[in-house]
C-alpha cells in the first residue's frame, strides 16, 4: 500500500494524536526519577513495589499512550475508518489514562491503597471507551489490509490486558481478593505480546515498506502471523484451567514455543527486508526498529536458555533481564521509531490540507526537515546507551542502576524536545500561511 491508497481526508485534527505523543516521554522521565529515588533496591526482584510502579509508568504512560494516540490517527488514514467525534473523545481518553496511570504508579510504589482504588475505575473507563470506539471504527472500515486486521487483534489484546489488569490491580487495592502470579504473568503476556507486539507487527506491514523503502512482507506472513500469535495467547490463557497437570504443561509449552517462534520470524524478516531497502541514506527510524528487533531476538534467546538450563540465578535475574529487553528494549524502541516517522508525516499531511495555494505548498518542509536527523541522532544514541546500562543493571544493580536511570531520563527528555520541535515547525509554517 502506498501513500496514494491512504484515506488522508479522514484524518482527525493534529491535536488528537499530538497530546498523546507529547505526554508519553514525560512518563519515561517519571519512571527514571522513580528508579533514582528507589535506588538499587528497585531491582531486588520483579515484585518490588517501586519496580511495579516504574513498569506501569512505561507500559501505560509511555507505550500505551503513544499507541492509543497513533490509532486515533492510523485507523482513519490506513483503514478509512470513521471515529465518532474524535476530538472530545480523545481528550477524555487522554485525561483518564494520564490520571489513572499516575495514581496506579503511586499506589504501587508508595503502597497507597486508596490511590490504587481510585486508579482502577479511571483506567477502566478510559481504556474501555477507547476499545469500544476503536472496535466500532474497525467494524465500519472498508479496508481489508493486513495492518487494519492486525489492529483489530491488537485492540482485542488490549481488552484482555485490561480485564486481567483490573483483577490483579484490584487484589492490590482490596486485600480480600486473592492475587496469583499466574494472572500477573498472563496480564504481562497479553500486554507485551497481545497488545504491543501485535500492533507493532501490524504497523510494520505498512510503515516499514512505505517509510523505509523496503520490499513488502510476504503475503502468507501478513495473512497468518497475527492470527497465529493471537491463537497462541488464547491457548496460553486457557491452559491453566484445564484438568491434568501434564496437559497444562504440554499446552503451555506449545503456546510459549509458538509465541517465541512467531515473534522471532517477524524480527528476522523485518531485519531481512530492511537489509534490502532501496533507500540507502541513514535513517533514525531504521536504527530504532533494528534495535527493537535485536532486543526481541535477544529476549527469545534468553527465554529459550531459561527453558533449557533454568537454575537458581534465573529465579531473580531472568525476569528482570527479560523485562529490560522487552519493555525499554523492544516496546519503547519501536514506539520511538514510530514517533519519528508518524509525527513528521502528520505535520506534513495537515500542512498540505491548510495550504491554500501552490505557493503555500512550496513552503511546506519535507518530513526529514520537520524533525531533522541532527536532533534525532543524539536521542537515539542516548536511548541505546540507556538500554545497554539497563540490561546491565538487571545483573549488577548497585553498579549500574543510577547511570542507567539518568541516561534513560535524558533520552526521554530529548525525545520530548524533538517532538515539541516538530510541532513548533507546524505552527511556524501555519503562521507563514497566514502572513
Amino acid at each position: 500500500m502506498d501513500r496514494a491508497a491512504l484515506s488522508l481526508e479522514q484524518a482527525p485534527p493534529l491535536a488528537v494524536p499530538a497530546r498523546f505523543f507529547l505526554t508519553a516521554p514525560l512518563f519515561g522521565v517519571a519512571a527514571a526519577v522513580l528508579a533514582l529515588w528507589s535506588g538499587p533496591a528497585l531491582l531486588a526482584s520483579r515484585w518490588t513495589p517501586a519496580l511495579l510502579g516504574a513498569t506501569h509508568l512505561l507500559t501505560l504512560g509511555f507505550v500505551a499512550m503513544v499507541m492509543v494516540g497513533a490509532l486515533f490517527q492510523l485507523l482513519p488514514v490506513l483503514g478509512g475508518a470513521r471515529w465518532r467525534r474524535p476530538y472530545p473523545f480523545s481528550v477524555a481518553v487522554h485525561l483518564l489514562l494520564t490520571a489513572g496511570t499516575l495514581l496506579l504508579a503511586a499506589g504501587f510504589s508508595a503502597g497507597c491503597t486508596y490511590c490504587t482504588q481510585m486508579a482502577l475505575p479511571l483506567l477502566a473507563t478510559g481504556l474501555t471507551l477507547f476499545i469500544g470506539l476503536a472496535l466500532a471504527a474497525l467494524r465500519g472500515s472498508p479496508s481489508q489490509h493486513a495492518s487494519v486486521k492486525a489492529m483489530g487483534y491488537a485492540v482485542t489484546g488490549l481488552g484482555m490486558t485490561l480485564l486481567l489488569g483490573l483483577y490483579v490491580g484490584a487484589s492490590h487495592g482490596w486485600t480480600a481478593l486473592p492475587a496469583t502470579r499466574a494472572y500477573t504473568d498472563l496480564h504481562l503476556s497479553w500486554g507485551l505480546l497481545g497488545w504491543v507486539g501485535l500492533l507493532g507487527v501490524g504497523v510494520a506491514y505498512q510503515v516499514v515498506p512505505m517509510f523505509q523503502m523496503t520490499p513488502e512482507y510476504p503475503a502468507a506472513l501478513r495473512r497468518w502471523l497475527v492470527p497465529g500469535l493471537f491463537a497462541a495467547l488464547l491457548l496460553l490463557s486457557v491452559a491453566p484451567v484445564l484438568p491434568g497437570q501434564y496437559a497444562v504443561t504440554v499446552l503451555r509449552t506449545v503456546a510459549e514455543v509458538g509465541l517465541a517462534a512467531g515473534f522471532v520470524l517477524f524480527a528476522v524478516w523485518t531485519l531481512y527486508v530492511q537489509a534490502r531497502r532501496r533507500r540507502r541514506l541513514p535513517d533514525i527510524t531504521l536504527w530504532f526498529w533494528r534495535l527493537a528487533m535485536l532486543c526481541l531476538l535477544a529476549g527469545a534467546l534468553l527465554w529459550a536458555a531459561r527453558q533449557l538450563y533454568g537454575g537458581a540465578w534465573g529465579e531473580v535475574r531472568y525476569p528482570l533481564l527479560l523485562g529490560m529487553l522487552l519493555i525499554p528494549g523492544f516496546a519503547v524502541s519501536i514506539v520511538s521509531g514510530m514517533l519519528y516517522k508518524i509525527l513528521p508525516f502528520l505535520v506534513w499531511l495537515h500542512l498540505q490540507t491548510h495550504a491554500g495555494s501552490r505557493e503555500a505548498r512550496r513552503r511546506i518542509p519535507n518530513t526529514k526537515a520537520i524533525i531533522p536527523d541532527r536532533r534525532a541522532r543524539p536521542q537515539f544514541v542516548l536511548h541505546a546507551l540507556a538500554l545497554l546500562l539497563l540490561t546491565g543493571a538487571a545483573l549488577w544493580p548497585y553498579l549500574l542502576l543510577w547511570p542507567a536511570a539518568l541516561t534513560f531520563a535524558a533520552a526521554c527528555g530529548l525525545l520530548w524536545l524533538n517532538l515539541l520541535y516538530g510541532l513548533r515547525t507546524y505552527r511556524a509554517v501555519l503562521r507563514g500561511f497566514d502572513a
